[in-house]
């Protein structure tokens, strides 16, 4: 091999090396812009959880806002190509209130609170998706229309808490 060759391709290495090589680390490293949201919850989600908490306490239950999905169930897909296929279909997706025991943390019920856009087409079929998904996985879901005032008492019904019965959960 001519000694050109060789000495180009040690200078085209070099400088791959010292000039693009650390800068796409710096780019891959980035952060891009980012700022602070003003609160988690939307002003209807604030309303609605100050009434929720209290309530479930109760009852000694705790409430854990916009959990996603697949932090709470999972495919029984043994075939990987499947397992990829249906965890697709939960990991973005996140419910508005877990309800967990309030010693042990296990998953008891859902609280979906639920707005005008749920009575939209697309919003309709995820969310017969994400309920079928739950109660497969052995979790009602309560559903509770968006109100400006919540009444304890009825949320106590709606939510069925005199009923409730906590599962057991060996630790």
């Amino acid at each position: 091999m001519p000694i050109e060759i060789i000495v180009i391709t040690i200078i085209a290495l070099l400088y791959f090396l010292i000039f693009v090589l650390p800068k796409m680390d710096n780019e891959k490293k980035s952060p891009g812009q980012y700022y602070l949201i003003p609160s988690i919850f939307t002003n209807a989600e604030r309303k609605f959880y100050y009434v929720l908490a209290p309530l479930l306490k109760q009852y000694g239950f705790i409430a854990f806002p916009k959990v996603r999905l697949a932090d709470i169930i999972e495919t029984k897909s043994t075939d990987l190509s499947t397992y990829w296929k249906e965890f697709n279909k939960i990991k973005s997706k996140h419910i508005d209130f877990l309800i967990c025991e309030d010693i042990t943390f296990r998953p008891e019920f859902i609280v979906e609170l639920d707005d005008p856009t749920h009575n939209k087409k697309d919003r309709i079929s995820r969310d017969e998706f994400v309920d079928k998904s739950l109660n497969m996985a052995g979790l009602k879901v309560y559903r509770i229309k968006v109100s400006d005032i919540y009444d304890p008492e009825k949320l106590k019904h709606q939510l069925q808490l005199q009923n409730q019965k906590k599962r057991t959960l060996d630790i």
